[in-house]
């Protein structure tokens, strides 16, 4: 009996641990923001490992959580912000939800236009999504905060 409770402790942190170094089959750029219209443009670029997708932005409600682009302390920093994906999601059928659901492969480009209030000099860009394996199926989440600098 103390050897099975060993084997699955073992096994539990074994597998707790590999869970928590794994790294992220997803990688996030985002350029310099370039002045439009009163604001700012910034181009939020994700690079997904072969194998691997994320959920799209535009989601149906029952469905997995789409990927959020947001700023933290949004309320108190920006005046105005609208985001758009600018490359375009596949609709593919997800067995697992029972519905179509959008997500990238690859590539994901999304622009992102804001206004800080005046006086904003630093933002931090929120990502916060969900990447799914193609071949086995495993999930984890993507979390990620870039420091955007206003110049």
């Amino acid at each position: 009996m103390k050897r099975i409770l060993y084997f699955l402790t073992f096994l539990f942190i074994s597998t707790f641990t590999y869970s928590q170094t794994q790294e992220s089959p997803v990688k996030w750029t985002v350029n310099e923001p370039v002045a439009y219209e009163g604001g700012f443009i910034i181009n939020v670029i994700a690079e997904i490992d072969k194998d691997w997708y994320i959920y799209g932005m535009q989601m149906e409600e029952g469905g997995p959580l789409p990927l959020l682009i947001n700023f933290e302390n949004v309320v108190e920093l920006i005046e105005k912000y609208e985001v758009e994906e600018l490359s375009k999601a596949e609709i593919v059928f997800d067995e697992i939800f029972g519905m179509n659901v959008t997500s990238h492969s690859h590539l994901a480009e999304i622009k992102c236009f804001f206004v800080p209030k005046p006086g904003v000099a630093l933002l931090n860009l929120i990502i916060d999504g969900q990447a799914c394996n193609k071949k086995d199926g495993s999930c984890m989440p993507v979390y990620e905060i870039i420091t955007i600098e206003i110049k």
